[in-house]
């Protein structure tokens, strides 16, 4: 701020002219609050970047990460490949599975996503067969640290649930007149909600789910 203007805020609330010797001062408190107040802003975002930086990258942030890790957040919208870097526990999926219109590869450039809240972490993984791009998932899995997640209920007419056994978990399968919508499952660490738009079978849908850690 410089003289003139706080000449003209302190004649506008004081409605008279500051002391010559007190302008000094005055100009000085208001540089330091100033600068005091840039510090302040600045160490906020670095310990933002930081905790951010040391939270997605695996070994403390001892590794190199990418400009799409470090974002204040905490959402990280990449690949497979990446997320399975940048997750604290990788995932471990299927090479494949069926779709609509063949077997679907679930490769290192699957669309992905890392979202991660204090000590809660999501990773999803969602992939598609579709030529019309109508944008149905065929694949989609989601993981979650949150155990206290509720199952999803068969909140519409024409959906039921059947309950499964994920290899030695309880679990959850909703159906949609008779056809497997998803399954849902929670082991001692984590839990899962995974759609395969291709099993036609709740057998066939339990056995994809079991394969996937």
């Amino acid at each position: 701020m410089h003289e003139q203007e706080v000449r003209a805020v302190l004649s506008a609330h004081a409605g008279q002219e500051a002391p010559p010797n007190l302008l000094p001062v005055i100009l000085k408190q208001v540089q330091r609050r100033r600068a005091r107040s840039r510090w302040l802003r600045r160490t906020a975002l670095a310990l933002v970047c930081a905790f951010a930086f040391l939270t997605f990258v695996p070994g403390g942030g001892t590794a190199v990460a990418t400009v799409r890790q470090i974002q204040p957040t905490l959402y990280l919208r990449t690949n497979l490949a990446e997320a399975q870097q940048v997750a604290r526990s990788p995932l471990v999926l299927p090479p494949s599975v069926p779709g609509y219109f063949g077997e679907i590869p679930i490769g290192p450039d699957a669309p992905a996503v890392v979202g991660r809240w204090l000590s809660y972490e999501t990773v999803a993984v969602s992939i598609t067969d579709d030529p019309e791009g109508t944008g149905v998932m065929y694949f989609d899995l989601r993981r979650s640290t949150d155990l206290n997640g509720e199952m999803p209920l068969a909140d519409h007419p024409d959906r039921t649930t059947q309950e499964v056994m994920v290899g030695e978990y309880p679990g959850v399968v909703v159906l949609h007149a008779g056809h497997p919508l998803l399954v849902w499952w929670k082991t001692d660490t984590h839990q899962y909600r995974l759609t395969v738009g291709g099993a036609d079978t709740v057998a066939e849908l339990v056995r994809i789910a079991e394969t996937i850690r």
